[in-house]
């Protein structure tokens, strides 16, 4: 996105039992004022909800725990836009 507005972490740690918890953190930056709507978020093949952030909550973590994907996950992939006002 233009300007900055947020910044992106992805991880993975392992909780034993062969299971692996995966995750994607959208952070909005201070300087930004806007809402921002994250969509369409998907790792390799599974589905995620949409998610916001705004100055009064500048995180949105994604996550998923399972058996089935590995250290290999494939890519994060997600679409950014500026969420219109409520």
């Amino acid at each position: 996105m233009p300007g900055g507005d947020f910044r992106v972490r992805t991880g993975d740690r392992y909780l034993g039992h062969s299971k692996r918890e995966h995750y994607l953190v959208f952070e909005q930056s201070l300087a930004c004022v806007k809402r921002i709507r994250f969509s369409l978020i998907r790792l390799a093949s599974e589905p995620f909800a949409d998610v916001e952030t705004s100055p009064g909550f500048r995180y949105a973590i994604v996550k998923i725990t399972n058996g089935i994907m590995t250290g290999r996950k494939g890519l994060w992939s997600w679409i950014a836009e500026e969420a219109e006002e409520r």
